[in-house]
């Protein structure tokens, strides 16, 4: 009988680890289960109670599980890191973004700002705020449940909509064939960068399988594999 794990990860590098999965599932012959969401959802699901044998999610999301005893923090190991950036539609001329000043220009002349509910967006809405761009005149807020919602709020205005996102979400839009584009990292003073990681959730069904796929993420392959994806 062919073993299954049960991955719940934050979908920000969803590209990097759906290779990651290809390739234990081959090396090992397990399936993997995996549902993507945001890293406070994997966060508030395990919480709850929900179960699944292996977690990967932001470290403010992994720290709140490992304190309330869902984690084998033995297991735990850092996938990755990815900064910010904006991402716009193809086509259109891009802003100077390289400063506070001239972002927060750029940003009060959009027809919109969209950012999602996960760990970037959490940030992204911190920068509205401090820039006042909910103030009138200024763009409209946009926050989206998912990356993908963001880029098509993106894609679809002809005038100007930036998604505040990870550099992540970006790449994995582009090579979904999405008419986006990264303009440019957030300007130093704005520039949020999330690390991820993995661990075995306590009492999970498939211990010892998971501490192998958490494993794999310490291998040079997967390394370059996730710095191919944006993902340092």
């Amino acid at each position: 009988m062919t073993a299954t794990l049960r991955l719940l990860s934050a979908g920000s590098i969803r590209r990097g680890v759906s290779e990651v999965i290809a390739l234990f599932e081959q090396a090992s012959g397990a399936r993997v289960e995996v549902v993507f969401t945001s890293a406070p959802k994997v966060r508030q699901r395990l919480l709850a109670g929900e179960r699944w044998d292996v977690a990967l999610a932001s470290t403010a999301a992994l720290d709140a599980l490992a304190a309330g005893g869902c984690l084998d923090t033995s297991t735990r190991i850092r996938v990755g890191s990815t900064p910010m950036a904006v991402a716009m539609r193809t086509g259109l001329p891009v802003p100077d973004l390289s400063t506070i000043a001239a972002f927060t220009a750029a940003m009060r002349a959009a027809h919109g700002v969209a950012c999602n509910e996960g760990s970037s967006g959490l940030h992204a809405l911190q920068v509205i705020e401090r820039l006042g761009l909910r103030d009138r005149p200024g763009p409209e807020i946009f926050v989206c449940a998912s990356g993908a919602e963001v880029f098509q709020r993106v894609a679809a205005s002809d005038d100007a909509v930036y998604g505040l996102v990870n550099v992540t979400n970006i790449a994995d839009a582009v090579a979904s064939g999405a008419p986006v584009r990264l303009a440019a990292l957030l300007p130093a003073g704005l520039q949020n960068v999330t690390t991820y990681g993995a661990a075995v959730v306590s009492g999970c069904a498939e211990a010892v399988l998971g501490a192998r796929f958490v494993a794999i993420f310490a291998t040079p392959p997967v390394r370059r594999l996730f710095s191919d994806a944006g993902v340092e």
